[in-house]
């Protein structure tokens, strides 16, 4: 059996698309990431929205930043990598952690019957 091109062609890398795809590809995949996380914090309550979002994105930049490493990505090669996504997802679930308010959690938690924190007297 001899080899063919076919094996270049399905690296994760993708060296054979040019920079404009490889770059709408990272978009939309990064985009994709948001969405379900938004998703999936949509579905709990008003008051943890923004927490658990903020979570979500941190783990979804977490696991963009392991297949990167995984993939063997350089980090500043010219276009869009999952280093870039990783980053992004990053930063806007820390801007997001910005607007948690610990004491409208710690409110909602009082009013569903959860036993709040011992306090620190």
């Amino acid at each position: 059996m001899r080899w063919s091109n076919r094996y270049d062609e399905d690296r994760p890398n993708r060296e054979h698309l040019d920079p404009n795809e490889r770059n709408a590809a990272r978009v939309i995949e990064g985009a994709l990431a948001f969405a379900i996380c938004f998703l999936i914090a949509a579905f709990g309550a008003r008051e943890l929205f923004a927490p658990s979002l903020s979570s979500l994105l941190m783990f979804a930049a977490f696991f963009s930043a392991a297949q990167a490493q995984i993939s063997a990505e350089p980090i500043n090669p010219g276009h869009l990598t999952h280093w870039d996504a990783a980053v992004a997802l990053l930063l806007i679930s820390v801007a997001l952690s910005w607007l948690v308010d610990p004491e409208a959690i710690r409110a909602y938690l009082e009013t569903r019957g959860h036993a709040s924190p011992p306090s620190p007297n």
